[in-house]
């Protein structure tokens, strides 16, 4: 049987080319369309949990119980923006790295959020769990903070998704902080910021 010549050439050409691999988009920062905000949940000893990206979670204050269950999911720094409370003798023997970042509700601190963005960025202390009392206020405007300076959302979606964690509106410095966020600036900020001592308790 004979096979017209134009449709030989499709044919051969078809089985000779080489196959080309799928391609993974580069990756980049979502816009206002792709932001979703995270799935809000409750583990044990852990509550307002969420993960925010595979390299951070955010949270209430951990029982005894939660620091176990956070260990359990691979988390290996604990960052904490209380004021007056300490992990350490709460987390002693789990392994866990510890880093103490006192923030106020009230007076939303830059230097706070570099810090904090700058120990994420860290490889080696990823995953990274953060939080305060609530894990709605000074844990929101920092993960705020993360979601606009890291994943490119824009401030009407981290606002949206403080909120659904709880934000206090008597902390009106927070929305404000957030709002007047220069994400450029930020970057740059974090770039330069010297993470503080991250070391086992």
């Amino acid at each position: 049987m004979r096979i017209a010549a134009p449709l030989l050439v499709v044919l051969l050409t078809a089985c000779s080319a080489t196959p080309e691999p799928p391609r993974h988009p580069i990756a980049s920062a979502p816009t206002s369309a792709t932001a979703q905000t995270a799935p809000r949940d409750d583990l044990a000893g852990l509550s307002n949990f969420a993960q925010v990206s595979p390299v951070l979670y955010r949270g209430a204050q951990p029982t005894a119980v939660g620091f176990r269950t956070l260990k359990a999911l691979g988390v290996r720094t604990i960052v904490n923006l209380r004021s007056a409370h300490s992990d350490r003798e709460t987390i002693a023997g789990l392994g866990l790295r510890y880093v103490e970042l006192p923030s106020q509700a009230w007076n939303p601190q830059s230097e706070v959020v570099a810090q904090v963005l700058a120990i994420v960025r860290d490889p080696a202390n990823a995953p990274v769990f953060v939080h305060c009392q609530h894990g709605a206020d000074r844990t929101g405007y920092t993960i705020a903070s993360y979601r606009i300076v890291e994943q490119g959302w824009d401030k009407d979606s981290a606002l949206r998704e403080l909120r659904r964690f709880g934000f206090h509106a008597v902390w009106g410095a927070i929305p404000s902080f957030i709002t007047e966020l220069d994400a450029p600036t930020m970057r740059e900020r974090v770039r330069h910021t010297r993470p503080p001592g991250v070391a086992l308790p």
